[in-house]
């Protein structure tokens, strides 16, 4: 399988956004729809609660858009937050109006956690920095030790998109969802204990953009 760095992503969106005119709300809209139907076919969620992890990037952005999904297909997604809603981007805070307005429920950090189905890690993506702030690694193993499955949106936060080398803590997910190619790190083989099987989202790009 082949992958992506972090500087061949970011050539990627410029190109996305400078030559096809395609704003990163429609490719953030498409990725989320996907990481929705990869849980919905993965996992029986109808009805069930699900833990959505989000902060403040585009990993979390998707999160949102994957959690605003869910909802419209009867599943019951709660929002956990690793910032205060303030810090969110204009993006991120649209989109979790949005999901309010549906009819979906948004925790502060530091709420307590629900009993849920399924987990999914919005939480850093590729914008992961170190060291964790206390809390943060506390939500981490919480919901490691929770068992329940977890899906990683790009990358199980705490684990370095380059190198796939990984923070302590740092999310066990059962399966990561690829934003079209998956980055470098993920494809590690002694990151597969934290990254789980790795399922590939099309965003909608012919072949030949992924070859530039």
């Amino acid at each position: 399988m082949n992958g992506i760095s972090l500087e061949q992503r970011d050539q990627l969106n410029q190109y996305l956004t400078s030559q096809l005119a395609l704003m990163p709300e429609l490719v953030v809209e498409v990725a989320g729809n996907g990481v929705a139907a990869l849980a919905w076919s993965r996992w029986t969620l109808a009805n069930h609660t699900i833990g959505v992890l989000v902060g403040p990037g585009r990993t979390g952005l998707v999160a949102l858009v994957t959690a605003r999904r869910l909802l419209a297909w009867g599943a019951r997604p709660s929002v956990h937050l690793a910032v205060p809603r303030e810090v969110l981007g204009r993006l991120n805070q649209g989109e979790m109006d949005r999901f309010e307005t549906l009819g979906g429920r948004v925790f502060e950090p530091n709420a307590p956690l629900p009993a849920v189905a399924l987990w999914i890690d919005g939480l850093f993506g590729t914008g992961f920095h170190e060291p964790l702030a206390d809390e943060l690694k506390e939500l981490i193993d919480a919901v490691n030790y929770d068992r329940q499955p977890t899906l990683a949106i790009d990358l199980p936060s705490g684990l370095d998109p380059t190198t796939g080398k990984a923070s302590l803590p740092a999310i066990r997910a059962e399966v990561t969802a690829a934003l079209g190619l998956p980055l470098l790190g993920v494809l590690k083989p002694f990151a597969k204990q934290l990254v789980g099987e790795i399922a590939l989202i099309d965003l909608g790009l012919p072949a030949s953009v992924w070859r530039r």
